[in-house]
């Protein structure tokens, strides 16, 4: 059994273009379409019939003559799908044909043209034991009344906490009985990967960390990887980017789609690979603290030297999304849209703050000329029109 992360990640690194132009030539019919004559050896093509197509959801091919491409079982012969995979066994299925390759060998057969390597057993069995702990751990947590109460008093409910399978543990560190909940790290397929998890009580004196990850494995890696890809929707225009487990589980609560934290980490080459192949627009909802301006303006400076624009919420300083949930509720998404700026407005924000304090400065110098001239006017219907001017050239108003 091949995973659904692995087959996507060999489609994701397979450029169906490239390899269909290994067959035949392909010429531009459109926005995202290409067309040229069908490249399977049984279908002389006298008419360019074959078309290749690229939209959000990835690539597709189909050929008009030979009627293949949309997936239909009921055909004869059968049609597999219109992806990378359906496209090498389709071109191995032809008369006098030795070998047909199958849809195992072909997702085999792309991944050594991508340079990945075929997972093992080893990591199956690795994959179900973490998700074992993972469910007993939930259990654990459904028995501890306080740290339920902890949860509880952070806002969650009990739905929120059977979605996410939070869990419960105690571990000995630096000489003390800690107790944390537990945080599964789901990758987007639903396989469990790791954990992070929370001190239920801490403060700066304590010598334990307040949250703990685990280690960098075969199959975890920190800067690779995004909390919450496992609920993301494709078919939503942006992929919304916080900081912590908890905002994202809180924003989730109150009905916001799409949000994923980077575990506290910097923003990697890494992130932007998953965003890149997602093709989703990246909106970040970091802290409103220094720290957190900070490392937006990093991320989507990355982002945008990747060719790709974000966007930005500015949250208020000294709050994160999970305090924003906690105070809007079912209002959160609506916050979300209203104060959402485009790539360029972000830049330009310390600049317009800066503008607009010269500009009064220099309103204030101007204005007792302006309050002069006004006083000389005695005919009403002129003061308007000198009222309307001075709003219009001055920004002020009389």
């Amino acid at each position: 059994m091949l995973s659904r992360e692995f087959i996507q990640k060999v489609k994701d690194a397979t450029d169906l273009k490239a390899l269909v132009e290994e067959y035949t030539e392909l010429m531009p019919a459109g926005t995202n379409l290409w067309q040229g004559h069908c490249p399977h050896p049984d279908h002389e093509d006298s008419t360019p019939s074959f078309r290749l197509c690229h939209d959000k959801n990835g690539w597709s091919w189909y050929c008009g003559g030979c009627h293949m491409g949309p997936k239909n079982l009921k055909a004869s012969p059968p049609n597999y799908g219109s992806d990378c995979f359906a496209f090498i066994s389709w071109m191995s299925d032809y008369r006098g044909s030795k070998h047909k390759v199958g849809w195992r060998e072909a997702i085999e057969i792309l991944a050594k043209k991508a340079g990945i390597p075929m997972p093992n057993d080893k990591n199956d069995m690795a994959y179900r034991m973490l998700h074992t702990i993972a469910c007993i751990r939930h259990q654990k947590l459904m028995k501890q009344p306080r740290a339920l109460r902890y949860l509880f008093s952070r806002g969650l409910t009990k739905e929120s906490i059977d979605k996410w399978l939070l869990g419960y543990q105690e571990n000995t560190e630096f000489g003390q009985k800690v107790a944390r909940v537990s945080f599964p790290l789901l990758t987007r397929y639903n396989r469990v990967v790791g954990e992070s998890s929370r001190a239920i009580t801490w403060d700066k004196d304590k010598t334990y960390p307040k949250y703990r990850n685990s280690a960098n494995s075969d199959l975890f890696h920190k800067k690779k990887y995004l909390y919450g890809l496992s609920f993301v929707d494709t078919s939503m225009p942006e992929l919304r980017i916080t900081e912590g487990t908890m905002d994202v589980v809180l924003a989730s609560q109150y009905g916001v789609k799409n949000v994923v934290c980077t575990l506290g980490t910097a923003f990697s080459e890494d992130h932007i690979q998953i965003i890149a192949n997602m093709r989703l627009t990246p909106c970040f909802c970091l802290d409103g603290d220094a720290a957190g301006q900070k490392g937006i303006r990093r991320a989507t400076d990355m982002l945008y030297q990747h060719g790709i624009v974000s966007k930005i919420c500015v949250l208020p300083e000294g709050k994160d999304l999970a305090d924003m949930a906690l105070e809007l509720k079912d209002g959160l998404e609506e916050y979300i849209e209203k104060h959402t700026i485009s790539y360029w407005e972000y830049l330009l924000k310390d600049t317009f703050a800066y503008f607009d304090s010269k500009v009064n400065d220099l309103r204030r110098e101007c204005l007792p000329a302006i309050l002069k001239a006004a006083e000389s006017v005695k005919d009403e219907k002129e003061k308007t029109i000198m009222m309307s001017y001075v709003k219009a050239r001055f920004g002020i108003s009389l």
